[in-house]
């Protein structure tokens, strides 16, 4: 009988499933993301050119995602090279804003299109207002200012825990 100083554990991590898992999911993504958000992009523009405020929110929610799956290139090649970051520190930190972070700026602007989509059905002549170009282009900057602070300063002072 062994005693615990003398037992030999062995704890390896095989990554083989993180390369095969991520890898495909991160393909799949680019190849159906970039042509429905092209596409989405197209239906924000005819939004925008009938001067409806969704337009924004899809505009910047499309605009997110597009920057999303920009970062995926990079974070495929990080794969291939067997978790080797072969580029500087400072893209390390822009390609981990875009894919840990844009999260949220996503979930942000589909509560906006929701707030949106609700104030227009249930209250539409209260909160006609609210509804404008104007309100959403501001909203939509408060967004992303929101969250590039809050990712700054979580990178740069620690978490808050909120």
């Amino acid at each position: 009988m062994l005693n615990m100083s003398e037992e030999r554990i062995n704890c390896t991590i095989d990554h083989k499933i993180h390369q095969y898992l991520f890898s495909g999911t991160y393909i799949l993504a680019l190849l159906v993301g970039f042509p429905t958000n092209a596409y989405s992009l197209y239906h924000a523009w005819l939004q925008l050119r009938a001067r409806n405020e969704l337009g924004v929110y899809l505009l910047n929610l499309t605009v997110s995602d597009l920057l999303y799956l920009a970062s995926l290139p990079v974070w495929l090649q990080y794969i291939f090279y067997e978790d080797n970051w072969v580029y500087s520190e400072l893209a390390c930190r822009v390609c981990g804003f875009l894919l840990y972070d844009n999260i949220y700026i996503s979930i942000s602007f589909l509560c906006c299109i929701s707030i949106d989509r609700y104030l227009a059905v249930v209250y539409p002549l209260r909160f006609s207002a609210l509804r404008t170009m104007k309100a959403a282009a501001l909203v939509s900057a408060v967004v992303w200012i929101k969250e590039l602070a809050e990712s700054f300063l979580s990178r740069t002072f620690g978490s808050f825990g909120l």
